[in-house]
């Protein structure tokens, strides 16, 4: 398996208090983030999908 590279993974959901990711490179789900809390692993779920989102970050939907 090649080095590891953001263009891979993609954050899934949150499941018991871990936040759940999938790696294309070999179409396997792992634990992203082992949390406290679902409350926890949401914020982080949340924070990542806004930093990596291609939109501006004040970009809003009418």
């Amino acid at each position: 398996m090649s080095a590891w590279s953001p263009e891979h993974i993609t954050l899934r959901r949150t499941e018991n208090g871990n936040v759940i990711a999938h790696d294309s490179r070999d179409d396997q789900e792992f634990i992203f983030a082992e949390c406290c809390s679902d409350e926890i692993a949401n914020i982080i779920l949340e924070a990542v999908k806004c930093y990596t989102s291609t939109e501006p970050a004040h970009a809003t939907q009418h």
